[in-house]
């Protein structure tokens, strides 16, 4: 059987507290001037206590204060007081770098202790020497007095951070190629506008002809040249001994010198005499072919005779001795 109590009040404002929270609700209730009646039935809130408000009440003035400690916003103090950043000047570019531009090493074979160089000077360093294909195969840190070979891996990463990614595709490309290369079974295809390369069989029974997959053109493995058409190779090597390759020849002489390290033909276009192949990275005078870092490590000196870059000091006493010795008499 279910009860209904009823409660009655003459005020307009009521509130409802429930007896299980300890929180304040205000309901505005449409009221007559009458007695008003609740009635609250089966309800799942109950119990319920119904207390009327009053201007005055002290209850009102309780609940207020407590909703106030919940309503209120709390006072955050931030603090004024900055970190000043580590930094350190790159021995290159002589700037103040942020310490993060020093990592510690490029490479497992380092040696020093810290980095001097900046992360920005190392990028343009190895993109100077991608740009113009110079000793990719041996690309050793810069820091002073270190001679540990900055790997592949970390040169794409460089690369790859720096956003680069035309360079690095490049990089990449030259890469693959050198290691295809060390295989004497690879053969690129000799025209230029293929780009292609494969495998083909060295065996001294195999076909000296080689069909490109993407192209479809021959070319000689043996010559790693466009297929000789109507002759044999021994044919094609007697025709390359002719007077127009022997012109050939003779312009290199002129024209050319060779490297005295890996002994291909190298030609100047411009620029100064320190000279650096583009094949093995050696660097040397191109008038007296002298290995530069002995010239670097011990002086102009190190120039031979007859080069325009040897002092007159020295000169002047090359002529004196040659002088002496020839106006010497044994008496």
């Amino acid at each position: 059987m279910s009860t209904t109590k009823t409660i009655s009040t003459s005020h307009k404002r009521l509130l409802l507290q429930p007896a299980f929270s300890n929180r304040y609700v205000n309901h505005q209730l449409p009221v007559n001037r009458q007695n008003t009646h609740l009635s609250v039935k089966n309800s799942r809130f109950q119990p319920l206590v119904l207390l009327p408000i009053k201007a005055n009440n002290s209850l009102t003035q309780k609940s207020n204060v407590h909703l106030h400690r919940y309503v209120s916003t709390p006072h955050i103090t931030q603090s004024t007081e900055t970190i000043p950043e580590i930094t350190r000047e790159c021995t290159v570019c002589l700037s103040e770098q942020s310490i993060y531009e020093f990592h510690r090493y490029y490479s497992d074979e380092c040696e020093h202790n810290e980095r001097t160089i900046c992360d920005t000077c190392m990028y343009n360093y190895l993109k100077s020497l991608l740009e113009n294909l110079i000793d990719q195969d041996k690309m050793h840190c810069l820091e002073p007095n270190c001679l540990a070979v900055i790997p592949a891996a970390n040169i794409r990463y460089i690369l790859m951070v720096r956003n680069n990614l035309q360079l690095f595709d490049r990089y990449d490309r030259q890469i693959t190629h050198r290691y295809l290369e060390q295989n004497r079974e690879f053969i690129w295809c000799a025209y230029n506008s293929c780009g292609s390369g494969q495998f083909h069989d060295m065996g001294v029974s195999s076909n000296p002809m080689m069909t490109c997959i993407k192209c479809s053109r021959h070319t000689c493995v043996y010559h790693r040249h466009q297929w000789h058409v109507g002759m044999t190779c021994q044919e094609y090597d007697r025709l390359k001994r002719s007077p127009i390759d022997y012109g050939t020849q003779l312009w290199l002489v002129k024209h050319s010198k060779i490297c005295p390290n890996c002994h291909s033909y190298i030609q100047k276009i411009s620029g100064c005499d320190h000279m650096t192949c583009r094949r093995c990275g050696y660097q040397f005078c191109w008038q007296c072919l002298v290995n530069y870092r002995n010239i670097q490590r011990y002086g102009l000196g190190q120039h031979k005779d007859g080069c325009s870059h040897r002092p007159a000091y020295y000169r002047s006493l090359n002529n004196l001795s040659s002088h002496r010795s020839t106006n010497c008499h044994i008496l």
